[in-house]
Parts: structure tokens; C-alpha cells; sequence
């Protein structure tokens, strides 16, 4: 039997998806990811998460709960922006950064901060990499575990009718975290993960990208000049022909 997905209704944000080859070296940040662990839902939009450790247990995660409800935002207090008395550095262009490559997709997320702490937003388009399909899922005030403290960002797979106990093995995947004064500092993780069609395996990623109180200073350069944040994830699978497969 397969996996039914259900549509998502996503916040505002714009994807661009290009498949042209990054000639520019980006330096990287290699650490364990993290990965969710959600009980049962609270809300439609929501996916909650804690931070993984080695030999941990995983949490599970109901993704169809990413996918059929609206977006809440947060009715409560929003983060206080602090005032810098540094000189803030100007603001790239998004078309002067390195096009996205072949295999990555970019979330240009809009007024993150609207959206309550545990409570995620998927990018609204997906992407797939030899017959791998993820979208980008992220929490801009934290996973249960960051609750208010860090951006956390995953890649979240989409196995389509597939059947419950099937595996995509080995796919390297990389999490971007956008600088928008130099891309050439942007936050940079990656690892391989195999991931699984249910259960928390089903995404990975990192609760603790940057500091939420890093992106709410005025002249935070992990904020756009209009408030976005952009995410960019990339995938690569072990062979053209790979695809999910029982144990």
C-alpha cells in the first residue's frame, strides 16, 4: 500500500529551482545532524523537533501534518529586534549570488518572525534528484527542542506511493543558510542520511543554524532588506537508478 500525501498551504515565499553547476567554493560546516521528533500534532502546519545525538532515540514526525493544514502565526509577543551600534554592511542582491546548483532548491522565506516558535513552513515546491523528492522544512524561532532560540532548517523527504517500510539510502544532502552580506559566509552543514518513509527518519537537518537573537538585531546579516531569510538545500543520490526500496 502507498503513502498518500495531502497538499500543503504554505506561507509566502518565492523558490527558485535553476540547474546550473556552483563554480564559486563555498566553505562548510560538517557536524551531526538533528533529527525530529514529533508526538502527536498540535497544529495543522506543525512538525516538532529535538535535537539528534549519537545513539539517541528519534522522535516521529506526522508529515502529512506539513502538508494539508494553513500556516498558524504566532499570537504572541514577536522577538525583540536589538539595535546595533556597529556599522551594518549593505545588503546583497539575490542575483549577484552563485545560481543554485543542479540538485538544490532555494526557500525564500517572507516574515519569518510571524510564525510562532515549534511551528514549521515547507518550501511550496519540491525538487527531485534521480528518483529522490524533498522540499526544504523550516522553523524560524526553533523545534521544541530550540523553542525560540535558533532557526532550524531539514530536508524532508517526499516518497510518493511508496510502500511504509521502504528506504532511500545514502543520500548526501547539504543545508544552506543564507548570508545576505556575503554569501560567502553563509552556514553550511551537510551529511549522508538514509531516509525512511515513516517515522522520524522521514527528514534531517539541524535545530541550531544560527541564533535567533543573531537574526533579530537590525542589522542582522542573516535577514533580507525586506525581512526575508533564505534557505537553500541540496541533495545527491549514490546512482541515477537508485530509488526506495524495502529493508
Amino acid at each position: 500500500m502507498g503513502c498518500p500525501i495531502a497538499k500543503v498551504a504554505f506561507a509566502p515565499s518565492s523558490v527558485r529551482i535553476v540547474n546550473n553547476q556552483l563554480n564559486t567554493t563555498r566553505s562548510q560546516k560538517r557536524s551531526a545532524p538533528d533529527v525530529k521528533h514529533v508526538p502527536k500534532p498540535v497544529n495543522q502546519n506543525q512538525c516538532h523537533s529535538a535535537k539528534l545525538q549519537k545513539n539517541l532515540p528519534q522522535r516521529q514526525i506526522q508529515v502529512q501534518n506539513c502538508r494539508k493544514r494553513p500556516l498558524k502565526t504566532s499570537t504572541e509577543t514577536h522577538p525583540i529586534f536589538i539595535k546595533s551600534d556597529m556599522v551594518s554592511e549593505p545588503k546583497t542582491d539575490p542575483a549577484t549570488w552563485p545560481e543554485v546548483r543542479s540538485g538544490e532548491i532555494e526557500f525564500m522565506l517572507d516574515s519569518p518572525w510571524s510564525i510562532s516558535p515549534t511551528r514549521s513552513v515547507c518550501s511550496p515546491s519540491s525538487l527531485t534528484v534521480g528518483n529522490f523528492t524533498f522540499k526544504i522544512l523550516v522553523f524560524p524561532r526553533g523545534t521544541h527542542r530550540a523553542a525560540g532560540k535558533h532557526l532550524s532548517a531539514f530536508v524532508l523527504a517526499e516518497p510518493g506511493d511508496v510502500e511504509p517500510d521502504c528506504i532511500f539510502k545514502n543520500v548526501k544532502f547539504e543545508i544552506t543558510l543564507v548570508n545576505w552580506t556575503d554569501f560567502a559566509r553563509s552556514e553550511v552543514k551537510s551529511d549522508t542520511f538514509s531516509f525512511k518513509v515513516s517515522g522520524s527518519s522521514i527528514d534531517r537537518g539541524w535545530h541550531e543554524l544560527v541564533t535567533v537573537d543573531q537574526m533579530t538585531k537590525s542589522d542582522s546579516e542573516w535577514v533580507g532588506p525586506t525581512g526575508s531569510v533564505c534557505v537553500r538545500a541540496h541533495c545527491q543520490v549514490s546512482s541515477p537508478g537508485h530509488q526506495w526500496s524495502s529493508k
